[in-house]
């Protein structure tokens, strides 16, 4: 397919050679040229590695190869670093055969740019992930962000544990002064949770008065070091504009995530020791 072929297709595309050394440019169109900020001068009769960077480069070449391995059409999502900089492209490869040895020695591709069409769908994925009204992590998004952690801790033969938090008094609180005042309270927490913990370590709100964290730690008593020191930061008094300082508890428990058990039971049994916690509270009270 000549080059000036492709330029009369109107939607970014280009030509690959296909060689024993790899891939080079036949050529790209205008439409190619302007979304990717390279230029068919540039790049023409050119191997992939000249013209694009050497983590691009090799990316593309994988799926080149597997397709004139397979010798079959191709549709797939890519994210790529070009001239005009980090962009999502929706990819058609199409393999061209010799009609006499039946080699795949050309691909033709037509690359449509969805950066925009992503970046809306990572809003919309962070939306259904986040609490509106605290800016952590929703269930849903802890149980995300909580299966991603256990992976990577595992990869680095750490340990985990569970926190999970019930406020104490907030009821109260809600029932005396107002939901918007609720409202301060939970942010207020949120704020203070946030704050106690790394940034790398997860924190979210389940609902309610009822907020969790994952932590790394070294064992048993470590976790339970960390847990008492979150309690004892939530249970300093709140002060909120215009009313006196709110005097709110919190009931903690903790558990370690052990290799093998499931998100469902550590939480489980971090809840058992919250409740415990909360009824020692209120007998003590």
């Amino acid at each position: 397919m000549p080059f000036v072929q492709i330029d009369d297709i109107g939607v970014p595309a280009f030509v690959l050679a296909v060689g024993t050394d790899g891939f080079r440019f036949l050529g790209i169109n205008a439409a190619y040229e302007g979304l990717s900020g390279l230029s068919n001068a540039e790049v023409a009769g050119r191997p992939l590695r000249e013209c694009l960077s050497a983590r691009a480069a090799e990316m593309l070449h994988r799926r080149y190869s597997d397709c004139v391995a397979t010798g079959v059409f191709k549709d797939y999502e890519e994210r790529l670093s070009l001239p005009c900089g980090r962009r999502w492209f929706h990819t058609l490869l199409n393999p061209v055969r010799d009609p006499q040895s039946g080699r795949v020695y050309k691909l033709v591709g037509i690359a449509i740019d969805i950066t925009e069409r992503k970046r809306l769908e990572r809003e919309l994925e962070k939306a259904a992930l986040t609490d509106d009204l605290t800016g952590l992590a929703n269930r849903r998004g802890f149980v995300v962000c909580a299966e991603d952690a256990q992976d990577a801790a595992e990869d680095e033969q750490a340990r985990l544990g569970l926190i999970v938090v019930d406020l104490d008094g907030f009821k109260a609180i809600n029932d005396r002064h107002g939901h918007l005042v609720g409202d301060e309270v939970l942010k207020q927490v949120a704020r203070r949770m946030r704050a106690a913990l790394p940034e790398a370590e997860v924190v979210a709100r389940l609902g309610g008065d009822e907020f969790v964290a994952l932590v790394r730690v070294e064992g048993e008593e470590h976790l339970g070091e960390r847990a008492a020191t979150l309690g004892e930061r939530l249970c300093a008094p709140l002060v909120l504009e215009g009313y006196p300082a709110l005097d709110m508890g919190a009931s903690v428990g903790a558990a370690l995530w052990a290799p093998g058990a499931t998100l469902s039971g550590v939480m489980a049994f971090a809840d058992s020791r919250m409740y415990a916690a909360k009824g020692h509270r209120r007998r003590a009270a």
